[in-house]
């Protein structure tokens, strides 16, 4: 079962016997090594690959219930540590029957009821937002350099217009004539960029790109603003690894359950140190394409970045460093 690694930040800092990986050949392997091994997970038995995204933990992950196959079947895993239910989630030990619904409790299994997949529908709580959209510029867009979409709340467009300028935020241009909202096109978003250009996966990439994500939250924080969803798809490449990363989606409303810290999931506040925390979900992504939130499943990632990433991910708020000491961390890789 994954765990967590307490690494104080004044630790990581002082810790003058670590000699990080910064051979990028020797690097770049390893992550290619890793990235095939991790993908590989789900196809090593066949119903993890034909449960397509119909899986669904409980709310406090003590069970875990998914659906495969055409019928579909129906099956229930309630795991403990050492268990057949955690390997089986730790992609180490297939199903023990097929064809059948099955709940599997520890290292106890047995046939059960049918349980349908009843697919969650989005509730549409878009609001209204003609009173902030009435002083933009009409635009009408071109697809080959304007991204349009529709708003969706008013803080969206207030911290839009609080970071106007921004070299760090994506910026936006005006409205369509049916009022959806029109930015700047961007050549791809940083996931899709690492997962199809893993070439570029090297120290010295991943430690730019980590600078410049730490000066891009740096300023959306000095602006007031908490992310709340900072994952690779909400952040922008322009190709030049010169320029800054660019920040997305600022609704400021909902978070990724992949990027969310702790006191998040325990219904409290967002803040800064969540965004902290939210880094190393954009670590580990950039670095092994995987979601590192799997509870049962431990994906670590090379050095010199597994302390930066153990650090931002800390559990306890005031473990984590702030941006200021993060970018210390980084800059002495």
């Amino acid at each position: 079962m994954a765990t967590e690694e307490t690494v104080p930040s004044s630790e990581v800092q002082n810790d003058k016997s670590r000699s990080p990986q910064k051979d990028d050949t020797a690097f770049s392997e390893k992550v290619m090594s890793l990235r095939a091994e991790y993908f590989a997970y789900p196809d090593r038995f066949p119903f993890w690959s034909q449960t397509r995204g119909r899986v669904t933990w409980d709310t406090r992950r003590t069970y875990l219930e998914l659906w495969y196959g055409d019928a579909p079947n129906f099956v229930r895993l309630v795991p403990s540590n050492g268990t057949l239910a955690a390997a089986i989630l730790e992609f180490r030990a297939d199903l023990p029957m097929y064809a059948v619904d099955l709940e599997i409790a520890g290292d106890s299994y047995s046939i059960i009821d049918h349980k349908e997949f009843v697919e969650e529908e989005e509730e549409d709580d878009r609001e209204d937002c003609s009173e902030e959209l009435k002083d933009l510029p009409l635009i009408s867009p071109d697809a080959a350099l304007h991204f349009v979409k529709k708003p969706s709340y008013r803080s969206e467009l207030l911290n839009l217009r609080r970071c106007k300028g921004s070299p760090y935020v994506v910026q936006l241009l005006g409205k369509t004539q049916a009022g959806d909202l029109v930015f700047e096109k961007f050549p791809s978003d940083l996931f899709a960029f690492s997962l199809h250009n893993p070439q570029i996966v090297t120290v010295a990439t991943i430690k730019q790109f980590m600078l410049h994500l730490i000066d891009a939250v740096a300023d959306i924080h000095s602006r007031g603003i908490i992310h709340r969803d900072l994952v690779l798809r909400n952040l922008l490449y322009s190709g030049d690894i010169s320029k800054p990363v660019v920040i997305a989606d600022l609704q400021s409303h909902w978070g990724s359950g992949i990027c969310a810290a702790p006191e998040v999931r325990d219904q409290k506040d967002f803040s800064t140190a969540s965004d902290v925390y939210a880094l190393s979900t954009c670590l580990m992504q950039f670095i092994v394409v995987v979601n590192p939130r799997h509870p049962f499943v431990e994906y670590p990632i090379p050095a010199p970045f597994d302390v930066i990433y153990k650090v931002c991910a800390q559990e306890e708020i005031h473990k984590r460093p702030s941006l200021a000491e993060l970018r210390t961390m980084v800059e002495k890789i």
